[in-house]
């Protein structure tokens, strides 16, 4: 779980999960109380992409960010900004790692 990363990483990490909207969670459960993970959702009119690139921007040290998704263009603009990019298929073979 993103709880066990976090908790893998001391607190050296920290996790922002961006949805659309609640709806959009489905099977996805927050884990509320994980130190280290905390869920967003955009502002009225915005995109959760949106709202990840404005979240990204106020990052102080952007190199140390990485984006997570499997959307092309998301990845290269978040890269654009400095933030590493990976896909789901890559942070679900980190996570296979820490058991």
């Amino acid at each position: 779980s993103l709880g066990r990363l976090a908790s893998a990483k001391k607190g050296n990490v920290d996790i922002h999960i961006f949805f659309d909207s609640k709806e959009d969670m489905g099977f996805f459960d927050a884990e509320p109380g994980v130190a280290g993970v905390s869920v967003h959702f955009p502002y009225s009119g915005e995109t959760a992409d949106e709202a990840i690139l404005d979240f990204l921007r106020k990052v102080e040290n952007r190199a140390s960010a990485t984006v997570v998704t499997d959307d092309y263009r998301l990845a290269r603009y978040a890269g654009d900004e400095g933030a590493q990019a990976i896909s789901t298929a890559d942070l679900a073979r980190r996570l296979s790692k820490i058991g």
